[in-house]
């Protein structure tokens, strides 16, 4: 089994593909990436709580199908921030 992907990791991709992100204090955390049109809204999540399997789901079919992301590139991302 795969181990948890926390939040900090996730966002540190996003970040690194060039979304930028809007804080709705007390509600939720909104990701843009412009040149693509793709927006990303989650619930509001602390660096060190892991994404629930559906965000991630929906992270990678957005970032696949809108070309940002090999398919098969999505989980190496997120075990290697570095990648």
């Amino acid at each position: 089994m795969n181990k948890p992907v926390v939040f900090a990791t996730l966002d540190s991709l996003l970040r690194r593909l060039g979304f930028t992100v809007t804080t709705v204090p007390g509600s939720h955390l909104r990701y843009e990436h412009a040149p693509s049109a793709t927006v990303l809204v989650f619930r509001e999540y602390g660096p060190a709580d892991p994404v629930s399997w559906s965000d991630l789901a929906v992270a990678r079919r957005f970032l696949v199908e809108r070309g940002l992301v090999e398919e098969d590139a999505f989980q190496h991302l997120l075990q290697d921030p570095a990648a």
